[in-house]
C-alpha cells in the first residue's frame, strides 16, 4: 500500500496537479481527526519536481477549519500529529501541514492550545 501511495505521489509531481484521489483523501482528514466542524477549505502547493529535489521549495497543505462554538479540542497535539502524519503518508514526508482556525486566522495551536481536558 505504501508503495502505491508513493507512486501516486510521483504522478502528482509529473503532472503538476493533485489528483481527485488525493483531494478526496486530503479533504476527509479534518473530519476524521477533529470534531465540531462547520466548514473546511483546503489549499495546496506542489512545487516542480526539480525544486523539490534541490530543496528549493517544499509542498504544503493548508486547512482552514471553521469550528462550531466551543469545539472539543482535547488531545490537540495528538490530533495535529495524526493529520500531519496522514498528509505526509499520502504525499511526501517533508510536506508542510498548516491547520488554521477559520474564525481567528490563527494556527490551531494558538487558537485552541490552552483548553482544559474534557
Amino acid at each position: 500500500m505504501q508503495s502505491k501511495l508513493k507512486d501516486l505521489a510521483k504522478g502528482i509531481i509529473f503532472s503538476g496537479k493533485i489528483s481527485d484521489f488525493h483531494i478526496k483523501n486530503l479533504s476527509s482528514y479534518p473530519f476524521i481527526f477533529f470534531e465540531d466542524i462547520e466548514e473546511v477549505s483546503l489549499e495546496h502547493f506542489v512545487p516542480d519536481s526539480l525544486d523539490i529535489d534541490m530543496g528549493k521549495e517544499i509542498p504544503f497543505v493548508t486547512y482552514r477549519i471553521q469550528f462550531k462554538q466551543n469545539p472539543r479540542m482535547d488531545n490537540l497535539d495528538k490530533r495535529i500529529e495524526a493529520i500531519t502524519n496522514s498528509v505526509r503518508t499520502l504525499l511526501w514526508e517533508n510536506t508542510q501541514v498548516n491547520i488554521i482556525d477559520g474564525k481567528t486566522g490563527k494556527n490551531i495551536e494558538e487558537a485552541y492550545g490552552q483548553q482544559p481536558e474534557q
